[in-house]
């Protein structure tokens, strides 16, 4: 019996092996079916709904909860603890303006976006200061889909690669999630 064993377990390896990267390819994927048509991708996509499930409030005990707040509809205040000066709370304002996506057939992408940022803060003598980083940026970007693993990815050349994972895809309809850290996640539903 041992000696049969003996001859059976090279062969049971050397299919393991075998399916190895298949096994792979099978685990890349996230239980849902592939991207059908990676040209649905295509086209001019416009954000209409954004929402964080986490929004940083630096030293805030109990921070507010804007997860089913659409940051393109309404502007969010809340309170934070901010550089430079840590030991007095300031008044932060949030806001997506606008966010559009142009992914092209030749894998060009321009990211368009509008985002209102107003802080009503310190400075480094924690003298009462407001701090406007709203900005409106355009960066060309290349992209590629996974349509296994159900990702959109855009690289920037100097930023690196930011990676969606694609919740859902339609000829009119593209919704996006990414993860920006251990629990936060953004979800960005666009249209054409």
């Amino acid at each position: 019996m041992k000696t049969k064993l003996l001859l059976i377990f090279p062969i049971l390896m050397m299919m393991l092996v075998g399916c190895e990267g298949l096994l792979d390819e099978i685990d890349e994927g996230d239980g849902k079916d592939p991207i059908e048509d990676p040209e649905l991708f295509i086209g001019n996509w416009i954000a209409y709904e954004i929402y964080a499930s986490s929004i940083e409030q630096n030293g805030i005990t109990n921070p507010i909860d804007f997860s089913n707040v659409n940051l393109i509809e309404q502007s969010i205040k809340f309170d934070s603890y901010e550089a430079p000066c840590t030991t007095k709370v300031s008044k932060v304002e949030l806001k997506f303006n606008s966010l559009s996506l142009e992914l092209k057939a030749d894998k060009s992408a321009i990211l368009k976006q509008n985002v209102l940022t107003k802080i009503n803060g310190y400075d480094e003598n924690c003298n009462s200061k407001v701090y406007d980083k709203s900005a409106e940026t355009v960066s060309n970007q290349t992209w590629k889909e996974n349509d296994v693993k159900r990702t959109l990815t855009l690289t920037h050349k100097e930023s690196g690669d930011t990676e969606f994972k694609v919740l859902s895809i339609s000829s009119n309809t593209l919704e996006l999630e990414i993860n920006d850290g251990d629990d936060e996640k953004i979800k960005i539903i666009l249209k054409k």
